[in-house]
């Protein structure tokens, strides 16, 4: 898990988020998880994770 950043690790344009909370990620929401990535993660990223996944949920249904 990312530690939290101090006020000189801001990035340039997210200034007005010192001292607020970071939102955190929905774990336990997978459709709001995929919206954020999909909008935020590089498409090459993406398409990683997804072929990830497909094999995971494969795995577990050849075995169930």
């Amino acid at each position: 898990m990312p530690e939290p950043r101090t006020h000189g690790d801001v990035p340039a344009g997210r200034a007005q988020a010192v001292g607020q909370q970071p939102k955190r990620f929905p774990y336990d929401d997978g459709v709001s998880a995929a919206h954020l990535l999909m909008h935020k993660m590089p498409a090459e990223e993406f398409d990683k994770m997804v072929s990830l996944l497909v094999r995971h949920r494969d795995s577990r249904t050849a075995v169930g």
